[in-house]
């Protein structure tokens, strides 16, 4: 057996190059075109999880979410450490209405990307739809904790807020208040939402504040 080691796929120049032909076809919407790419690049490339995940992308945007899953799933196998892998196959699973499998494939992702707002925020909005508030309300914290001004995550956290009457609910989002402007300092008020602004007055975040 030689010592030699063959290349990844995604060293491979010319695997390269196809790849980004499909990508760009992708882009323009020419579908099958970029399909036909991707099936050829795979049949010669077999473990290329960049191909695998830009198919995954190509079955989501034409509609074949159960061939989505598939490819994402395949990518994952390929690429296990690779939080956006797991970020697009719990993705693709919300939109299949598969929240529980959904929010378990987010929570895979987050284990790799902790401080990441994008997944906290796509978990939050798995969990508001399976109507678990509280769960909702802490991973709404996190994403503005990592990103005060990511989205509209503070309008998310605000809806759910409205809805409940419950001391503990309030006091993550004091908590979340608090963090954000510590952390910023900044004269921008991502939070300046009519259920956030008597909390916003009560610690003194901001001066003259309009709403």
């Amino acid at each position: 057996m030689s010592s030699a080691q063959t290349p990844t796929p995604s060293a491979d120049p010319l695997f390269q190059q196809a790849l980004e032909k499909a990508k760009a076809y992708f882009q323009s919407k020419k579908f099958d075109a970029c399909r036909a790419t991707l099936n050829d690049l795979i049949a010669e490339a077999p473990d290329y999880a960049e191909a695998h995940n830009l198919l995954g992308y190509l079955h989501q945007a034409t509609g074949d979410l159960d061939a989505a899953v598939e490819s994402f799933r395949r990518t994952i196998a390929l690429m296990p450490n690779a939080p956006g892998a797991h970020n697009n196959l719990a993705a693709v699973l919300a939109q299949s209405g598969e929240f529980d499998s959904a929010i378990a494939a987010y929570e895979d992702a987050l284990r790799l990307a902790p401080t990441s707002a994008a997944i906290h925020y796509n978990k939050a909005t798995a969990l508001a739809a399976k109507n678990r508030p509280s769960e909702a309300i802490d991973a709404f914290t996190k994403t503005l904790t990592f990103d005060p001004r990511y989205r509209d995550a503070d309008q998310r956290l605000a809806k759910i807020l409205s809805k409940l009457d419950a001391p503990p609910y309030l006091s993550l989002v004091e908590a979340a208040l608090i963090r954000c402007f510590e952390s910023t300092r900044v004269d921008y008020v991502p939070l300046a939402r009519p259920a956030a602004r008597q909390l916003m007055l009560k610690y003194g975040l901001v001066d003259g504040f309009e709403p």
